[in-house]
């Protein structure tokens, strides 16, 4: 929002209202109440304008995202750095497999940093990240393994949704 500060310096004057309301939207996409990175309340505002909009498909794939990077902050992971955020997404299945030799790079490499994200997400956050991203499949294999319809997914996004938030606060 500072660029788009200093395009409303810079341009005609008539105009300015319309950048306040771009930058009130903007900032109304952030949730506020929780426990978290920037980069995490920015993806949770994203994913309930998306609810609020019925984009359920972009709800489920930005919740699982963010969700990732969640993990990332908790492992003090840099979120761009695509091998460590692999690491962090293999939490879940780490998790479920102890042997450590039936683990996949990066997390086989890198056992410290697996099991520190595990024990600082927890139980509650591992439930829904699984349950979650087991319906996120679903949808983007146009529901080949699930006989749940569009309500069935749109309520359960809903719930993941409200049990993070609440998870976080």
């Amino acid at each position: 929002t500072a660029k788009l500060r200093k395009s409303k310096d810079q341009t005609i004057p008539a105009l300015s209202p319309l950048f306040d309301l771009i930058d009130q939207k903007i900032n109304s996409l952030t949730v506020k109440d929780i426990n978290a990175s920037a980069e995490v309340k920015n993806g949770l505002g994203v994913v309930g304008w998306c609810l609020d909009h019925n984009h359920i498909q972009q709800a489920y794939a930005i919740l699982q995202e963010t969700l990732i990077t969640h993990l990332c902050d908790l492992g003090n992971i840099d979120t761009s750095d695509k091998e460590m955020r692999q690491l962090a997404a293999q939490c879940v299945k780490v998790r479920e497999e102890e042997d450590r030799n039936k683990w996949h790079a990066p997390a086989r490499d890198n056992p410290e940093k697996a099991n520190e994200i595990l024990d600082k997400a927890g139980d509650d956050f591992f439930r829904i990240y699984k349950d979650l991203s087991a319906l996120r499949n679903d949808i983007m294999h146009c529901r080949l393994k699930s006989d749940k319809d569009f309500s069935v997914l749109s309520r359960d996004i809903n719930r993941f949704y409200k049990m993070i938030l609440k998870l976080l606060a």
